[in-house]
């Protein structure tokens, strides 16, 4: 599996023309950085020269943000006839009840606002299941005097997130639609404490190590063989394979194997564990570079040249303005 996504991963990470010949990591950077940056980052400059970035591509998001976020749609079912009434309200309600868990408009908010940034968003849809110590008030007289009976409570949900799109690596960047695609990966990067929360229910991860790095004389373990090149020290890098083709999902956290069925020589692959057997993420884009791309164009990019005149015009401006009030004064040299 890991010799797959490094192969996946080298196949997103290549340059595209598309993209002006940059890779999909350069690209979101880039775009980000017109997003969120007021410094205009000129080089060859003295250090009285302006560097404003001027807000326009910020303010063109956020005006078009306010305009898309109250229309988003909601899903509303209707009964044909009047036997189904009832289902039709217990859809809904279904529906709404899912929606104030999961916090639905802020997450809808998240997305596009990750689409017009990045060009492209990246939505997972899972299933949470954990259990929580409780403490139930059985007697309460006044004050400390208070009875209490201990607990515990299971909670379990249906959720949506958005995935970093750094994060996420289709099977081909060829294949536009998720749903067409055979496999995918989900990677992260967090640190050994963050593992031990977010995946202490696997039995395997008390053998997951964080990464270290080792000198040229010592001996470095097999499953360091495993892991990607860029995760630094204290890091563990956690690999999601889901295959639909061949209903298997694998989890790697620097290199072992989280999630085997059975044990010893009989393990076998976990299937995909949705009844729906498919991968379970969704995709969406800003606008599209071309029909054979799984990526988008984002406004941020698009901006990206009306942003560079708008910078290099405020900043003449504003050194003519400098040089105006503070005009240089020219001094003859003096022989000794």
């Amino acid at each position: 599996v890991f010799h797959l996504f490094r192969w996946t991963a080298d196949e997103r990470n290549r340059n595209y023309e598309y993209m002006d010949g940059r890779n999909i990591i350069d690209y979101i950077d880039d775009s980000v950085k017109n997003f969120i940056t007021n410094i205009d980052a000129r080089e060859g400059i003295e250090d009285w020269q302006a560097r404003i970035n001027d807000p326009f591509t910020r303010n063109k998001i956020i005006a078009i943000l306010g305009k898309v976020a109250p229309l988003i749609p909601v899903a509303e079912f209707s009964a044909v006839g009047e036997e189904d009434f009832r289902r039709e309200q217990m859809l809904n309600d279904l529906v709404d009840f899912s929606n104030r868990v999961d916090d639905n408009e802020q997450l809808m908010f998240n997305a596009l606002l990750e689409a017009i940034v990045k060009g492209t968003v990246v939505g997972y849809e899972g299933y949470e299941e954990k259990t929580k110590p409780v403490r139930d008030i059985v007697k309460y007289d006044s004050g400390t005097k208070i009875k209490t009976k201990e607990g515990k409570k299971k909670i379990r949900k249906v959720f949506g997130a958005i995935i970093p799109l750094e994060d996420f690596y289709p099977s081909s960047v060829g294949i536009p639609k998720i749903k067409s695609m055979p496999y995918c990966f989900w990677r992260s990067r967090m640190t050994a404490e963050q593992f031990k929360m977010v995946f202490a229910q696997y039995e395997q991860a008390k053998h997951v190590q964080p990464f270290q790095t080792f000198s040229g004389d010592e001996t470095r373990p097999f499953y360091t063989d495993y892991i990607s090149a860029d995760i630094r020290e204290g890091i563990v890098e956690v690999i999601r394979y889901y295959n639909q083709d061949t209903d298997e999902f694998v989890v790697i956290a620097n290199g072992v194997w989280l999630n085997p069925v059975g044990g010893g020589e009989t393990a076998t692959v976990m299937p995909i564990p949705f009844n729906h057997k498919s991968l379970p993420f969704w995709s969406a884009i800003y606008e599209p570079f071309g029909s054979d791309f799984f990526y988008g164009k984002s406004l941020a990019d698009k901006l990206k040249a009306v942003q560079k005149v708008l910078n290099v015009l405020h900043n003449m401006f504003l050194d003519q303005t400098f040089l105006s009030i503070f005009p240089p004064i020219l001094v003859g040299g003096t022989d000794d």
